[in-house]
């Protein structure tokens, strides 16, 4: 097994054991307004103990980076991510990717959406750029089963919180753009994300059932045209929620969503979004959601 000599405060951590994880994950969603979606993502990581102790809290603390590559129909992106737990509830991570997309049918994967633009179109720019994306993460974790004995006492508990910054190197500040098909409503800046599960744990096929939650905020151009004034929404926060369930074998695993979300209404929608006159907020079905891995 390769080791990979990383230096952490003058440490090398190839003298430690480490565990190593390649995924094949196929990613796959049907969408109830008639769209699909599929993804697949190849990752190699790497985990090692750090600053270990006895204790339950850091008994488990470790250090893990991630090299992973992600293609579409419509787009390519390639990152990495370090992560550390230095408690057995919190899990801090920081990283970054870079990708661009292009034309394939009817599928859009890399556009600009300037203001000029009517009709809910947009303007194509295969390869015309590439879209860097930063993040830093934090996350609270917690297992009932590391206190209450039992293999049928976990019921888990996640909520993590990330500051995301997303830019396309063709587009300026003040033009919005699309990629990988979505509603080309994109600024350059950053976003505030937030992803929570509870889910009850078993020693079955099926190991997990529960909720999952997730939001996405603007903070760049949050002012632009908020709702309070009747715009489009630039200080809309979408929710997305739904049940899930996931299935792990010895190699594979296999996850299951069923999710809804918040949709803007407007009383006016014609033209660019940006002139569009936000009226109300309803709650629809979203979409189902397939992820299924092979780990060697």
């Amino acid at each position: 097994m390769r080791r990979w000599l990383l230096v952490m405060m003058g440490i090398p951590l190839a003298l430690f054991s480490a565990t190593v994880k390649n995924q094949i994950q196929w990613l796959n969603a049907v969408y109830f307004s008639g769209g699909i979606e599929t993804k697949v993502v190849v990752s190699h990581e790497e985990k090692f103990p750090f600053l270990q102790g006895k204790s339950l809290l850091t008994k488990e603390n470790f250090l893990l980076w991630k090299v992973f590559g992600e293609i579409s129909p419509v787009s390519f992106n390639a990152g990495g991510e370090v992560s550390l737990s230095p408690l057995a509830i919190l899990v801090f991570s920081g990283g970054g990717k870079v990708g661009t997309g292009w034309t394939f049918l009817s599928f859009t994967g890399l556009a600009l959406n300037p203001s000029s633009n009517t009709n809910h179109t947009q303007t194509p720019t295969p390869f015309g750029g590439a879209v860097i994306e930063l993040w830093g993460k934090g996350a609270f974790q917690f297992d009932t089963g590391a206190i209450i004995p039992g293999e049928w006492s976990h019921v888990l508990l996640y909520t993590e919180h990330a500051l995301n910054y997303r830019m396309l190197t063709s587009a300026d500040e003040t033009t919005p753009w699309l990629y990988e098909a979505d509603s080309g409503q994109n600024y350059n800046g950053w976003r505030y994300l937030t992803t929570s599960v509870i889910a009850y744990q078993m020693p079955l096929l099926l190991r997990n059932i529960g909720c999952l939650l997730s939001t996405t905020t603007r903070i760049s151009h949050r002012k632009d045209s908020p709702l309070a004034s009747s715009g489009w929404g630039s200080d809309y926060t979408e929710w997305v929620f739904g049940p899930l369930a996931y299935f792990e074998g010895k190699h594979h695993s296999l996850t299951i969503l069923l999710q809804w979300y918040t949709e803007r209404q407007y009383s006016l929608k014609e033209g660019h979004f940006t002139t569009w006159k936000y009226e109300k907020t309803d709650v629809k079905p979203y979409r189902i959601a397939l992820s299924y891995a092979y780990r060697f």
